[in-house]
């Protein structure tokens, strides 16, 4: 019977060791597990300062290139600013010649012409003053035109604006609810997070101490029922009933655990993801934004040299037309002046030329009615000479007249053709430069409608980006809250971790302990099987060192009997008394046998682990 109770004590004993390895594996694979979690939360995050990286250099690269399309939309303005200014140039020369021009005509109408051909030369003059006008006012009227257009695009901006405004608060309120529903399921999952471990813990040191104390009270229950049939255990079932429920438990826990760590990972990615977008689209927008700011100054700047180019232009115009009027008031008087002189040259060369004489048909149907007398006669004879020799002197002034306006009229003629060469000249020169300044004006207005839609796309885009921003903004409150969230999880899975760790290594230092716990038992087991053949009491010659210190017996060093069970012990190892006897005489016994014989006592190994025996 009694070695049916020390194989019934071993058998258990072994299978309690099983139950300690299985839990001493799973500790080892929880471990593992998160060691590996670990190592995939580092991977994930040197991808994350890659792609961080690679997403730096994109936005240095579209730095640059929209760097160099802001220097070549600088520098084509600067381009149509110095057209302008070369064709400002042109038309002051022309201004110029023009006015050369009319000083001349002004000198060839003074010295021969009549007034009638001075009449064309002016039309023409005027033509071409009344042509250039109205193409610098056409300028201005697109100007202004333009400036209108900008004023109208930015009402319809303004009223586009408002209501996006209101649509993007009334989503923010959305977003607020629903990040305050992910915050309560958070703290929710952190509360059970934080508990799980510490039911765990309990759970495994409640297993340990039950292990503890049903191995004591089947020591002591072996101890004090010897003789006694050993009856199964009913603590045991319940242990291993109990063990089982925790196991499933466990496992449950294990899985929800797992789920809710495969949520927080994947929540931690997009967070991580999203804010690298956040971050790269602020770093747009302020970019475009700043682009923006720059075109616009550029633009105003444009605005502000075109209304001062339009003002030095209007005041031109109005010098010209006050010097035109003063002129054309100086041509009228010039030309009363010539008319009046003209008349009196006509009154002179009609007097010279005998129109107050008579004529040769008077003189042919006139009478002849001579007079009688000899001096009257002689008079009328002397009357007759007189008008013969002012018809002579007539006749001669009028023919060297002739001669003179001939060859006056010859010159004319050749002033006049080479006049007209240049005229035609000069017009083939003017047409070129008004078909050239239109071409450039062409291009000027192409260019000014490219630069306003290139404004309202970038205007657009603006708006777009502001609301991005908004938006981005809404989601950075959410990844910044989620993000909190996260690095609490993450510092409690780290404590968690740690718990677990010195869990792990407590776990392993009992193991040791179990382990020398049970070599101790066996040895004690094979010396107790072997006392049952042997005679307990030890001869002094036999042994020469002591079974638990190892101490080398001398003369101070002496050799000491258990009283129980025979066995020669140093009086350091040899502590204990039991009462012995009627008188209850004490009795040295070693430890072992102590917790044999004293049953409500620790029992020896309770302390500190036994040393093996050799």
């Amino acid at each position: 019977n009694f070695e049916m109770e020390k194989q019934k004590i071993h058998d258990e004993f072994n299978v309690q060791r099983a139950k300690m390895k299985e839990l001493f594996l799973q500790k080892e694979a929880e471990c593992l597990k998160l060691s590996a979690q670990i190592d995939a939360l580092n991977h994930e995050v040197s991808e994350m300062k890659s792609q961080l990286y690679i997403a730096k250099l994109n936005n240095e690269t579209e730095l640059i290139n929209q760097k160099k399309r802001s220097q070549e939309e600088i520098t084509s303005l600067q381009q149509l600013v110095q057209e302008t200014i070369e064709e400002l140039a042109v038309c002051k020369s022309e201004l110029e010649k023009l006015k050369t021009e009319n000083s001349e005509f002004k000198g060839l109408a003074t010295a021969h012409q009549d007034a009638p051909t001075l009449a064309p030369v002016l039309s023409h003059v005027r033509k071409t003053l009344a042509r250039k006008l109205g193409a610098d006012s056409s300028v201005c009227d697109n100007l202004d035109d333009s400036m209108r257009k900008a004023q109208e695009d930015a009402e319809v901006l303004r009223s586009l604006v408002v209501p996006l405004e209101e649509e993007i608060k009334a989503l923010k309120e959305k977003l607020r609810k629903t990040d305050e529903e992910l915050q309560t399921y958070q703290m929710a999952a952190g509360k059970y997070l934080s508990v799980y471990p510490v039911a765990k813990t309990i759970d495994v040191e409640k297993c340990v101490a039950t292990e503890k104390e049903e191995r004591l009270a089947g020591l002591q229950d072996n101890k004090s029922m010897q003789t006694a049939n050993f009856l199964e255990c009913v603590m045991c079932k319940n242990y291993e009933m109990k063990l089982v429920l925790t196991q499933k438990k466990t496992v449950e826990n294990e899985d929800f655990n797992r789920r809710l760590q495969k949520k927080l990972d994947d929540a931690h990615g997009m967070l991580k993801k999203e804010a690298a977008l956040r971050r790269n689209l602020e770093e747009q927008w302020q970019e475009k934004r700043e682009e923006h700011k720059k075109h616009a100054q550029n633009l105003a700047e444009q605005v502000k040299k075109s209304e001062m180019g339009l003002l030095k232009l209007q005041n031109q115009f109005l010098e010209t037309k006050s010097v035109m009027s003063t002129q054309l008031c100086q041509v009228v008087v010039e030309r009363q002046c010539v008319n009046t002189h003209i008349e009196n040259l006509q009154k002179d060369n009609e007097f010279l030329s005998g129109k107050y004489l008579q004529t040769s048909d008077d003189l042919i149907n006139q009478k002849i009615d001579l007079p009688n007398d000899v001096a009257e006669l002689q008079e009328l004879l002397l009357k007759q000479h007189d008008e013969f020799i002012r018809a002579r002197v007539g006749y001669e002034y009028e023919l060297r007249k002739n001669l003179s306006y001939m060859d006056e009229a010859q010159l004319l003629r050749v002033k006049l053709e080479n006049l007209s060469l240049t005229k035609e000249e000069r017009d083939k020169k003017h047409q070129f430069q008004i078909n050239s300044l239109e071409d450039r004006l062409k291009t000027i207005l192409l260019s000014q409608q490219n630069i306003e839609a290139i404004k309202e796309e970038h205007e657009k885009r603006e708006m777009s980006l502001s609301k991005q921003l908004s938006e981005l903004r809404v989601f950075n409150i959410e990844l910044t809250t989620t993000n909190e969230t996260l690095e609490k999880a993450n510092a409690e899975l780290r404590g968690r971790v740690k718990i677990l760790q010195d869990e792990l290594a407590t776990s392993e230092q009992v193991q040791k302990d179990f382990v020398k716990l049970s070599q101790s038992l066996q040895m004690n087991l094979e010396k107790i099987r072997q006392a049952e053949t042997e005679v307990r009491w030890q001869d002094d010659d036999d042994v020469d060192k002591c079974p638990t210190c190892n101490a080398a017996f001398t003369v101070t060093i002496r050799k000491q009997h258990c009283r129980h069970c025979g066995v020669i012990y140093c009086e350091k190892c040899l502590t204990k008394f039991v009462p012995s006897g009627l008188r209850k005489k004490p009795a040295r016994v070693c430890d072992i046998c102590h917790t044999l014989l004293v049953p409500h006592t620790a029992p020896y190994f309770s302390r500190a682990p036994p040393q093996s025996p050799t």
